[in-house]
């Protein structure tokens, strides 16, 4: 039962993120972004490629990975939907755009990096584990789960308390 209690808290804090960006562009800008996922594995694929390639402490490669992340977002933001805005049919088209944008960067993976799955090399993530009552955790998970809180809890200060939260749930109620 403990197992399945941290196996829960583990995905559903990973579930969290992704809800999260969903939300955030589909509350604002009021268009669902189904290439969310392909950035995000984007994201992973660039942090692989940083460690294994280039060297890099996993810190830098994941702070790297943000930024091309970012980077990424512009992009598809760029080329699935600005061209789409004013449309009166723009929720389905940009949604149909998305969803062919998340297509072509998924394959572009795959041809570059094939379709098995890749791991980051032994050592480069801790893998060590801590048994609470019958259950066990690893370090990493105890991290993804701290990091998903972090994130939610900020955000959420954001959008309460700041300047820019007031400004960001002003659009989100009128574009205009």
């Amino acid at each position: 039962m403990g197992q399945q209690v941290v196996n829960g808290l583990f995905l559903g804090s990973i579930y969290a993120l992704f809800a999260l960006g969903y939300t955030l562009v589909f509350g604002v800008l009021d268009i669902l972004n189904l290439a969310h996922q392909a950035v995000f594995m984007m994201c992973a694929y660039a942090a692989l490629v940083l460690v294994v390639n280039l060297h890099l402490p996993m810190p830098i490669a994941f702070l790297v990975a943000v930024l091309a992340g970012g980077v990424i977002g512009m992009v598809v933001e760029r080329v699935a939907f600005k061209p789409l805005r004013g449309r009166s049919d723009s929720n389905t088209v940009g949604l149909i755009s998305s969803i062919a944008l998340a297509t072509i960067l998924e394959a572009g993976v795959v041809a570059v990096f094939g379709p098995d799955m890749e791991r980051f090399p032994i050592g480069t993530v801790p893998n060590r584990t801590l048994a609470i009552g019958g259950a066990v955790i690893s370090e990493l998970q105890i991290v993804i789960i701290g990091v998903a809180a972090a994130m939610l809890l900020g955000l959420t200060w954001l959008l309460r308390r700041t300047r820019l939260g007031r400004r960001i749930r002003a659009v989100a109620e009128s574009p205009k």
